[in-house]
């Protein structure tokens, strides 16, 4: 819906190998003050706890997107 759209502001976050910073870069991002946004997260095949650290953050406008 082009309405619920206008607006919206995509964050992309690139992680690799990223479990120590990427919950305080989510919990940063996701207190912002404007909150018409979605954030895209492009993992780039981490071999630590990045995406489970990522998963257990409970919010819909968090996607991942695995390469």
């Amino acid at each position: 819906n082009f309405i619920m759209k206008k607006g919206l502001i995509s964050i992309l976050i690139c992680t690799y190998n990223a479990q120590d910073t990427i919950v305080k870069t989510l919990e940063s991002c996701l207190n912002q003050t404007y909150q018409n946004f979605e954030i895209l997260i492009h993992d780039d095949g981490s071999k630590d706890k990045t995406l489970l650290a990522i998963q257990k953050i409970n919010d819909s406008r968090i996607q991942i997107l695995n390469s």
